[in-house]
Formats: structure tokens, sequence, C-alpha cells
């Protein structure tokens, strides 16, 4: 069984581990990738600095996915966090490329309506001050597992 950057949409990973366990014969694999706090953190850091609103999701803290895995009845074979780091051209690209993955902010505490002109040059300001030689830096903190099902 496996899970490519799903999991995290999951409100409670426990109750996935339950039925991955449930469902998979002895000797089963549960192989899963997702994402963990610390993803999107250039944006999460730009957007504070513009207006302290929360536009980005917020990620379990891979010390979560830890003990989750480990009280599962599962075993873990691999759990990993790799950081994973992109480079944009400018911001436009970047927020094409998370609406194509169908990232939308759905946490409390997001702002309400239409971002304005003011905000998104705000935003471009403060983003743009993470800028390196290889373009504006987005990094995926992405989370490893292989589980196995013992009996």
């Amino acid at each position: 069984m496996f899970s490519s950057l799903a999991v995290q949409w999951c409100g409670d990973f426990a109750a996935v581990l339950a039925e991955a366990r449930r469902v998979l014969r002895p000797g089963g694999l549960l192989v899963f990738s997702s994402l963990c706090v610390g993803t999107l953190q250039e944006l999460r850091d730009s957007w504070q600095e513009v207006d302290g609103f929360v536009h980005v999701n917020r990620f379990r803290e891979f010390q979560r996915y830890q003990a989750l895995c480990g009280a599962s009845g599962l075993t873990p074979l691999q759990l990993e966090r790799r950081p994973r780091t992109l480079h944009f051209a400018d911001l436009r690209s970047l927020t094409h490329e998370l609406k194509a993955l169908g990232a939308h902010n759905l946490n409390p505490g997001r702002p309400g309506g239409l971002t304005g002109r003011a905000r998104m040059l705000a935003l471009i300001d403060a983003y743009e001050r993470r800028r390196n030689d290889a373009g504006l830096p987005v990094t995926y903190q992405v989370v490893h597992g292989l589980l196995r099902k013992d009996s």
C-alpha cells in the first residue's frame, strides 16, 4: 500500500495508520511520502512580514509522524525527513505551481476576501529578499515512511 503526498491532508493520521494495519497482510508494507513543518517556510515567513495572517497550510511536525508511526502497531522500517528546495524565477511562477498542485489554504486564521495589490506588492518585496543565485527558493520538508505489518 502506498501514498504519495496525500496523508498530510488527513486530519487523523492515526486513523490512516490503523486502517493500513487492518487491511495489510502480515509482511505487507505501507510506503508513504508526506510533508511536515518547514514546508513552504520561505512563503510563510514572507507573508508573516506582510500581514501576520495564515496564508500557508500548516503541516504536522516530524516528531508527530514519529510518534504516530511508533504507536501504530506497524513496524517502522524507515522514517526520515529530507528537505527539497526548488527555485522559481518569480513569485507568480511559484503561486501558479502551488495552484496547479491543488494546494489551497485550508487553515483557520486565513484572511477573508481577495488579496489586494498593495499586499501582493509587499509580498513580492518580502520574498525577493530571499532570492539567491538560483532564484526564489521554496523548501519542501518531505517525510518518507516505510512501515511493515508483522502479524
